[in-house]
């Protein structure tokens, strides 16, 4: 089992017939969304991306966005999903995937956001997010400025820059830029995991281990 078969598993079950909105994180985003994308399309409820996986190359074929996706992408400037690009240029990779049709989608980057991203970042914008995707959902024609501001209001209290960047209905992106510019600062490399543990030899030559199964009498 894998991401490509747990997202076959959530269609096959019909998750997204019972959701209201679909939250997706780092490498679901990347991978399970994609897959819903192909298979469910149109019929996909709101959904709110961390890390906006869903709008990243990756080998093989992508999948078409659909049309009437309302996909509001959360993305950070110290993400490792950005690899060497620009701030500029990771914002605009993640546009062109979008149709120009499509009138209900929308990032906000976060110039100091980490892949994980920090616990005061989710808790002003996470819950606006959401609302804004419902909003969107119900009323595709009118983007939820409501939610957005709001958003912004919080991340700018909290001492955050960034951008916001969606779809507008008369065609085109609209750009809401809050808190004092940041320099495009390159993506700090991860922290090397410590080396695993040194295992001690078998006891036993390999193949003639004992194998013990547990019994209730």
């Amino acid at each position: 089992p894998n991401l490509a078969s747990f997202g076959h598993d959530v269609i096959e079950i019909g998750c997204h017939e019972r959701a209201d909105c679909l939250l997706f994180g780092s490498r679901a985003g990347q991978v399970v969304l994609p897959l819903m994308f192909k298979t469910v399309g149109n019929a996909l409820p709101p959904c709110v991306v961390i890390n906006g996986g869903c709008a990243m190359a990756l080998p093989g074929q992508r999948s078409p966005w659909p049309e009437r996706a309302v996909v509001i992408m959360l993305m950070g400037g110290q993400d490792f999903f950005r690899g060497d690009m620009g701030s500029e240029e990771y914002m605009r990779s993640a546009m062109s995937v979008v149709p120009a049709t499509n009138v209900t989608t929308a990032m906000l980057y976060l110039p100091e956001m980490k892949h994980m991203p920090q616990q005061e970042v989710l808790e002003a914008a996470l819950m606006p997010l959401i609302l804004a995707a419902l909003a969107w959902g119900y009323v595709p024609q009118e983007p939820p400025m409501n939610c957005f501001q709001e958003a912004i209001v919080r991340m700018r209290s909290g001492g955050w820059s960034g951008k916001l960047r969606f779809t507008a209905p008369t065609g085109g992106w609209q750009e809401i830029a809050f808190g004092p510019p940041l320099p495009d600062r390159p993506v700090k490399p991860m922290s090397p995991r410590p080396p695993p543990p040194r295992m001690p030899p078998p006891r036993c030559k390999i193949g003639n281990a004992v194998s013990v199964t547990p019994a209730e009498w």
